[in-house]
Formats: structure tokens, C-alpha cells, sequence
């Protein structure tokens, strides 16, 4: 996990300084919700409205593809990350999503995300995405940038 501000997007590895910069190169910040590239590529981008909702209600969710790169377009969310899947059960898994569901409860770390911030997550490290984050926000206008990793993404 690396959480970072989107100014200092050059601090993160080579691989994700190219997505991050593709994604403001195509201006998507103010794009309507979609999927923008295609899977299987280096690269692609999800813009989404998302309803915010109590910690409670969330899923862990863990990839095993792509990394992550999270970035609040308005509205502020708080999502929790675990280092790893100790103490979670699977409950759902769907490879050609490259998503896995998880129940259970851990130790993590929660960080508040507000725009002009970023948060990656590689691979394996579940985390609670879009959870409410005690401010007004109830929907959140953000992007996901998936980077594939491995010898094909990097």
C-alpha cells in the first residue's frame, strides 16, 4: 500500500507513474462513469459513482492482476487496508474480474482519501473500499486506475 498525494505521483514505481500520467494526459478526471481501455492491457481506468456506505456493509475485496491505484475525483472515502488475508474467509471469487470477496475482521489501517490524493494497493492486500467517512459525502465521484503487474504490466 502506498498512500501519496497526486502532485507527488513521481514518488511511485516507473509502472504506476506512466498510469497516473495516461490518466491525466486523457483528462478523466470529469469523465462519466466507465471503463476507459481495455483489460489485458498495461493499463486501463474505471470512473464510478459510488454510494458511500457504513464500514459494516463492505466487503473485503483483494485482486491477484492488477494493482490498485485509487483516486477520489469529489467527495472524500475512507477505505481500510489489511496487510494480508489472515483472519478473512472467501466468501466469492471471479477471475475474469480479477476480484475476490471476503468476510471477516482484522487489525488495518483506514485511510480518509480526499481528492488530490491517491492510495495504491497491489495485489493480494485486502482492502475495504468506499466506505463512509464521516463527513457529509454520502457519493463519491472516483477513479481506479488498474496496472497490471508482473512481466507483461511492468
Amino acid at each position: 500500500m502506498i498512500y501519496e498525494t497526486l502532485k507527488n505521483y513521481h514518488r511511485l514505481p516507473e509502472n504506476l507513474q506512466e498510469a497516473v500520467e495516461a490518466f491525466q494526459r486523457l483528462e478523466l478526471q470529469h469523465a462519466p462513469s466507465g471503463t476507459y481501455g481495455q483489460r489485458g492491457q498495461k493499463y486501463f481506468f474505471l470512473i464510478s459513482d459510488s454510494k458511500l456506505r457504513p464500514e459494516s456493509e463492505v466487503r473485503y475485496e483483494a485482486h491477484e492482476q492488477y494493482i490498485d491505484i485509487h483516486i477520489p475525483l469529489t467527495g472524500k472515502e475512507k477505505i481500510k487496508c489489511l496487510p494480508e488475508k489472515t483472519n478473512l474467509r472467501l466468501l466469492e471469487k471471479s477471475v475474469s474480474e480479477d476480484v475476490a470477496f471476503y468476510c471477516g475482521e482484522g487489525e488495518g489501517t483506514e485511510i480518509l482519501l480526499s481528492p488530490g490524493e491517491l492510495l495504491v494497493i497491489y495485489p493480494g492486500e485486502p482492502h475495504k473500499p468506499s466506505c463512509l467517512a464521516g463527513s457529509k459525502d454520502r457519493m463519491i465521484h472516483k477513479a481506479v486506475i488498474k496496472v497490471r503487474e508482473g512481466k507483461n504490466g511492468n
